[in-house]
């Protein structure tokens, strides 16, 4: 996370008024605290597109006095910023951004809390957390940016060294605890081993493959030394 130098955030506000919805106050915020860190760069990025995705639209001029003010919050927090405001489907502007080498971090928030009504990740966080090549950090909008607890999940892949890697550096920072999940299941072969299986055998497959599973991720651990210092495992 040391190296990340340039941060997007995605910013939406009301096609009327303006006005930043509250997920995007809190991905602002959220990307000083990073910025502050690590000495980056804060871009705030509006896309100037209709919702309804019929094309590009004029911001008025209170969305613009909206984002000034904004960056002013950003500034005051400690962190380098400036605002682009684009004419482009927002996820999609927000990959290219780190296409063209312009973000090594995309933040960004939720419009509103989770209710009955609403899907926990909209669609468009969807399609950024699916098509964009940095890390993407989703934002609550009621989160108190208090990163008391950060779980992170490994399948013992490249992909996941480099997450936990990402999720001890917040939880050093922000004075949290490091929580490391495993999900681990049979291989196809001794699933269909167990079919034919007594119980008693069963459970000492089961067994057999949880501690295998626990010793990854013990030796994990010890070749991690912020890991060790900081986890909690969970298999």
């Amino acid at each position: 996370m040391d190296e990340i130098q340039n941060i997007t955030v995605g910013v939406g506000v009301h096609p009327r008024t303006g006005v930043p919805d509250v997920g995007s106050l809190r991905a602002a915020r959220q990307a000083a605290w990073v910025a502050r860190q690590t000495g980056a760069q804060v871009t705030l990025l509006t896309a100037a597109w209709a919702e309804d995705s019929s094309g590009p639209v004029e911001l008025s001029g209170s969305a613009m006095d909206e984002l000034r003010d904004l960056s002013l919050r950003v500034s005051a927090d400690g962190a380098k910023v400036d605002i682009q405001v684009v004419e482009e489907y927002p996820w999609l502007a927000l990959v290219h951004r780190a296409l063209d080498g312009k973000a090594d971090m995309i933040i960004a928030g939720k419009r509103s809390s989770l209710d009955g009504n609403r899907r926990r990740v909209g669609s468009t966080a969807v399609k950024l957390l699916r098509k964009c090549p940095v890390p993407v950090w989703l934002v609550k909008p009621d989160h108190d940016l208090q990163h008391r607890h950060v779980l992170a999940t490994t399948d013992f892949s490249a992909v996941s060294e480099r997450v936990i890697s990402a999720a001890a550096w917040i939880a050093s920072r922000s004075k949290g605890e490091l929580h490391v999940l495993h999900a681990w299941n049979l291989t196809p072969q001794e699933t269909r081993a167990a079919l034919s299986l007594p119980e008693d055998e069963y459970a000492a497959l089961i067994e057999a493959s949880r501690a295998r599973a626990q010793a990854a991720l013990d030796e994990m651990r010890d070749a991690k030394a912020d890991v060790e210092r900081l986890s909690l495992i969970h298999i």
